[in-house]
């Protein structure tokens, strides 16, 4: 018979997708899946070497470069790894506390688009070489939207914060 993959993950990147997956048995690394392009057949599994958890692998595509995030054992750490060349290989850009919740991309305070991510209780972004803390949020995290140069927050008991470009928050919660 053939393999069952569990997706966790896909993006687009270029005109492929790329998915972050788990043989359903027997395999506790993560692999990575790739389309031939737009309505392509889907390349062999290729391992990225990380021994991961069957859940809580995110990936991500900011265009020029393929973003993994490798969810540790337990749960309790995320691995952040970039592929300039598709995925063939990857660079251990660093590691942050907890399990990541969501990604997007924001422009900071001097233009510079930058991945930002969001684990339960904290927002980074990435340079590409390190990993650097923004803010320790108040609840915890839902999920990042990048709306007119502002980033919303959404979060645990129906709470949504504005963060802006030059760090300064605001809560924009419904009810107040």
């Amino acid at each position: 018979g053939g393999v069952n993959f569990e997706i966790q993950d896909i993006t687009a990147h270029g005109t492929n997708l790329v998915a972050i997956a788990h043989q359903v048995s027997g395999v506790s690394t993560a692999l990575l899946l790739k389309s031939t392009g737009a309505g392509g057949a889907w390349s062999a599994a290729t391992s990225t070497g990380i021994t991961a958890t069957a859940v809580g692998q995110r990936v991500y595509s900011n265009g020029a470069s393929i973003y993994y995030f490798a969810a540790g054992t337990s749960y309790l750490s995320t691995t952040l790894q970039r592929s300039t060349d598709t995925g063939a290989n990857f660079t251990t850009i660093g590691t942050v506390n907890g399990w990541v919740r969501s990604i997007t991309e924001f422009a900071d305070r001097d233009g510079t688009n930058r991945v930002v991510f969001a684990t339960e209780d904290t927002l980074y972004y990435t340079d590409n070489t390190s990993i650097f803390k923004l803010w320790s949020m108040p609840h915890p995290c839902r999920s990042l939207v990048n709306l007119g140069g502002n980033l919303l927050i959404f979060m645990d008991a129906m709470r949504v914060w504005l963060y802006k470009a030059d760090g300064t928050t605001v809560d924009v919660s419904p009810g107040g």
